[in-house]
C-alpha cells in the first residue's frame, strides 16, 4: 500500500482521498497551505479524515515539509488557482505529482494523462484526449475524441465535451455543461453549470446559459483578487 502526501485541502477532498484508496493507497500526511475556508453545509476536512478509521498526520503549514522517500504527492484542492502551490513545491524541493484516475475511468487508445491529473469515477476518455497537467476531471464526464483540456483546468460532474474541443489552462467548467464538438474555451474562463455551449468563449470571461453567453470577466483569473477575498496573505 502506498503512502500519499497531500498539500491543501477543499471540498473535494474526500473525492481525492477516495482516488487514493482505489489506487491502493492511503492518506498518510495532509500538510496545509491555507486556512480552510469554511462553507455553509459543508463537513470540515477533519471530520472526512476521522471516518478514514485510521491515522493521518496534519501539519498546519507547510514550513515542516521535506521530502520522503517511498510517497506520493498529490494536490487536495481542484481549483485552477493551485498553479501557485504547484510551482512554490518545484522551486523549493522539485518534486513530481502522482496523477490519480480511478479503476471506472475508460480510457480511449492513446490518450495523453499529464502530471498529477485527476480523474474521477465513471468517466470517459475518447481516443486521442489530451489531458494537461494538473487538470481536475470530476466524476461522470464525457470528454470526446480528440480534445484537449489545459493545464489546471476543472471540469465539473457530469460535463461534456464534444470530441476536437479545447478547454484552456486554468479554466473552470460548471457541472452538466454541455460543450458542442470544436468549442474553444479560452484561458482562465468559466462556463456556469448546466449550460449549452454552441460558441468559442474569450479567455478570462464568464458564460452561462442555454445557449450560453459571456456575461462578465472572472475576475478570480488575478491570483491577488482571489487571495484578497479569502483573507489570504
Amino acid at each position: 500500500m502506498t503512502n500519499y502526501i497531500i498539500f491543501g485541502v477543499s471540498a473535494f477532498l474526500s473525492d481525492i482521498m477516495d482516488l487514493i484508496h482505489a489506487n491502493d493507497g492511503k492518506v498518510y500526511k495532509i500538510y496545509m497551505n491555507m486556512k480552510e475556508v469554511q462553507c455553509e453545509r459543508t463537513v470540515g476536512f477533519r471530520d472526512r479524515i476521522a471516518k478514514l478509521g485510521y491515522e493521518v498526520a496534519i501539519y498546519e503549514s507547510m514550513d515542516a515539509f521535506q521530502p520522503e522517500e517511498n510517497c506520493e504527492y498529490v494536490l487536495g484542492t481542484p481549483s485552477p488557482q493551485k498553479f501557485k502551490l504547484v510551482e512554490e513545491l518545484k522551486s523549493q524541493h522539485g518534486l513530481m505529482f502522482k496523477a490519480l484516475v480511478h479503476p471506472t475511468v475508460y480510457l480511449g487508445s492513446n490518450v495523453h494523462l499529464g502530471e498529477g491529473v485527476q480523474v474521477n469515477v465513471c468517466t470517459a476518455l475518447g481516443p486521442n484526449a489530451y489531458l494537461d497537467d494538473f487538470c481536475t476531471i470530476n466524476r461522470n464526464v464525457s470528454i470526446g475524441h480528440d480534445a484537449k483540456i489545459g493545464k489546471y483546468a476543472l471540469i465539473g460532474p457530469a460535463t461534456t465535451i464534444g470530441g476536437s474541443g479545447q478547454i484552456g489552462a486554468k479554466s473552470t467548467i460548471g457541472m452538466r455543461a454541455c460543450i458542442f464538438d470544436r468549442i474553444h474555451i479560452g484561458e482562465g474562463a468559466v462556463v456556469g453549470a448546466g449550460s449549452l455551449v454552441t460558441k468559442d468563449v474569450e479567455p478570462q470571461m464568464v458564460a452561462y446559459g442555454s445557449p450560453a453567453k459571456s456575461v462578465r470577466k472572472n475576475d478570480d483569473f488575478d491570483l491577488n483578487v482571489y487571495k484578497s477575498k479569502r483573507n489570504i496573505a
